[in-house]
């Protein structure tokens, strides 16, 4: 009964929390943010400079998108935050997402600031960029994706000294934070 009366008056809340419980086996996480949508709840996508490992009430919306919901329903719902998606649902775990959300401070300006101050695992962002969440630093999934591709090579350079580049009969390690540019053919459909 309770939760019915919830999801009627804060399906905001709602969506967070049973999204939060999962797995539960009845269904699919999917299929409780599509069904939060349907219930006028404003889904927020998983984002390294916003979300946290739950997922959790956001923003509050204006007044003008509220407005906006199911008109049979308006006067009863009372939720009028967005639904901010959390690191669970990009399989990253809760000691990296913990890790990751420390060493934010006031955002990250680019994958490999993410990954010096937070010092996750390539693996680790590259689930991140799978999941989509660098669109606040302006990267989708495939711009993030190389991003997180590139990291490799920068530990190698800058960790391993065997593998310096000789110059003029003096090794010299190459600059990590320079890393080439290649022209990749468009996205096709």
């Amino acid at each position: 009964m309770l939760s019915c009366w919830l999801k009627c008056h804060y399906p905001d809340v709602f969506a967070a929390a049973i999204l939060n419980s999962q797995p539960m086996g009845f269904y699919s996480s999917s299929q409780l943010v599509r069904d939060a949508r349907e219930h006028s709840v404003e889904i927020l996508p998983v984002d390294v400079n916003l979300s946290v490992y739950d997922n959790t009430p956001g923003q509050v919306l204006h007044p003008a998108i509220c407005i906006r919901r199911n008109q049979e329903m308006r006067h009863d719902i009372h939720g009028n935050h967005a639904l901010r998606l959390g690191f669970a649902r990009s399989e990253c775990g809760g000691a990296d997402a913990a890790r990751l959300v420390s060493a934010r401070g006031h955002g990250y300006a680019t994958i490999r600031d993410l990954w010096l101050r937070s010092g996750l695992l390539r693996g680790v962002i590259e689930r991140l960029a799978d999941a989509d969440a660098f669109r606040s630093m302006g990267l989708d999934r495939r711009a993030a994706r190389w991003e997180a591709k590139a990291l490799e090579g920068a530990v190698t350079q800058s960790a391993m000294p065997l593998f310096d580049i000789p110059q003029s009969g003096r090794l010299v390690a190459p600059d990590p934070l320079v890393e080439p540019q290649t022209r990749l053919p468009q996205l096709t459909a």
